[in-house]
């Protein structure tokens, strides 16, 4: 096996994993809102047009009858040919890379291989800048013709869609590793029983992904190791299931490397290695990207058709001092339920519309908050942002933030049942899967719903004593 050093952190890739269709997907929303917005800025900066990426969710939710307004006309026409050319073009240049901006947040990365054996591929390196461009261009064509990545998706097979078989590309995760200090002593302590509990051996390793180590090994770094849990293997079938569920985990642990010395890096035959095979918190980072992006898009848009008059900023007076009709705890009640059914209904259990739901309460929760704001902003009492908005504005977002991350679990829940039954997966590797989705489903469904209650106390009690105290004082 063939290792390199990666940047100056002292961590080594193990070898390239194909990714998973749940990952490509989030990327893909990722890339698809930051698309959306270049869209958006350059139709409203340089066109000025209206950024109808928020007004239809905003027209379909409340005004069904302007929708056909807002979207047949030359302003619709001139958004679907902008998003056509700037989505060809920035999936071009990130494809040419080998990175998009989604791929970089969830680790993947686009290689292009070679064939060769059946149980993996060896990555092509050779590639020209040239030959490069035109595997990047039939990928861009594919992303950007209107449901031709369905299609693609739908005329894949092992996971690889047929465009990637076509120009033999694949979109793969690094596999790292780095060293673990401080275990040699095989002290009695909780992490070297979690270490242990997850340790297998560098030819335990080799056996299970039938890499072979002694052809071509200057090119192993490139090879992928593609597991096949029906292939038969020489290993005891107990102990073969126990190196199975340890190499299905986010983290294990490797020992027992041969004498190797490559790019000044030799890993110790007897040394300890963390193996990650996939980075924590992933989704919740689709998710804060996922909302901020259209929120600060909401403000730049904002900026450029808003003024001071559009959106009247109150007047620092202290005959303007706020008090609640029904009082603040009716206030507090009031703000909860409406900011927990937009959560609910739009983000939570948007998961299970694949994110079409969670799409239309993004950008139309949005939309004219954020207008207000970048009205605030031209007036010359832009401080009242600061004690109307801020205070309640951070928990609020950050509980839609984990809202999102909920309803993508869900989204993950379908999709890994769908591939699991197309696979053939057994029963309790599948329910496995299951639990684990659902408790992590729990758990960011409950720190949502904890951000969403606190945000409206704050807005309710804080909010409104900042502004009486703080802002409404001129006389």
């Amino acid at each position: 096996m063939n290792f390199h050093l990666v940047s100056q952190e002292k961590k080594l890739i193990l070898y390239y994993e194909p990714s998973d269709y749940f990952s490509r997907f989030l990327s893909y929303i990722v890339d698809l809102f930051f698309i959306m917005s270049i869209v958006t800025l350059v139709e409203v900066y340089f066109f000025n047009e209206p950024p109808i990426i928020y007004q239809f969710p905003y027209y379909y939710l409340y005004t069904h009858n302007s929708i056909q307004r807002l979207l047949l006309n030359n302003n619709g026409l001139d958004f679907l040919l902008l998003f056509l050319l700037i989505n060809f073009f920035y999936y071009l240049f990130t494809y040419f890379l080998g990175y998009t901006i989604g791929g970089i947040l969830l680790n993947m990365r686009v290689k292009y291989f070679e064939k060769t054996k059946v149980s993996m591929v060896k990555l092509n390196s050779k590639l020209s800048p040239l030959e490069k461009l035109e595997k990047a261009m039939v990928k861009s064509i594919s992303m950007t013709i209107p449901f031709m990545p369905i299609i693609d998706n739908i005329l894949s097979k092992n996971g690889v869609k047929y465009t990637d078989r076509l120009i033999q590309s694949i979109t793969v995760i690094p596999v790292y590793m780095k060293p673990m200090n401080g275990l040699s002593g095989l002290g009695k302590n909780k992490m070297v029983a979690k270490v242990k509990s997850r340790l297998i051996t560098y030819n335990e390793f080799i056996e299970y992904h039938k890499i072979d180590t002694k052809k071509d090994r200057s090119n192993i770094k490139n090879r992928i190791a593609r597991m096949n849990t029906n292939e038969k293997i020489s290993m005891d079938p107990a102990h073969s299931r126990r190196v199975y569920d340890i190499l299905k985990m986010k983290i294990f642990y490797l020992t027992g490397f041969p004498k190797i010395n490559l790019n000044n890096e030799t890993p110790e035959q007897n040394g300890i290695y963390k193996v990650i095979r996939r980075q924590y918190f992933s989704i919740f980072y689709i998710g804060l990207l996922t909302y901020f992006i259209p929120f600060i898009t909401a403000i730049l848009v904002g900026i450029h058709t808003t003024n001071v008059s559009t959106f009247p900023t109150p007047l620092p007076l202290a005959t303007n001092k706020y008090s609640p009709a029904n009082g603040y705890a009716g206030l507090q009640q009031s703000l909860f339920n409406n900011n927990i059914e937009i959560d609910l209904k739009f983000f939570i259990l948007g998961g299970i519309s694949m994110f079409f739901l969670s799409y239309l309460g993004i950008y139309s929760s949005v939309y004219i908050p954020n207008l207000i704001i970048a009205s605030s902003l031209h007036s010359q009492y832009w401080y009242y942002l600061i004690f109307a908005v801020v205070p309640q504005a951070i928990p609020e977002a950050l509980g839609y933030v984990f809202g999102i991350s909920a309803g993508l679990y869900l989204s993950k829940i379908l999709v890994d049942s769908f591939i699991s039954y197309v696979r053939g997966v057994e029963s309790g590797t599948f329910l496995g899967l299951i639990y684990e989705n659902l408790e992590q489903f729990f758990i960011y469904f409950a720190i949502s719903f904890f951000l969403i209650l606190f945000a409206s106390y704050i807005e309710a009690y804080v909010t409104s004593y900042l502004l009486n105290h703080l802002y409404f004082v001129r006389s």
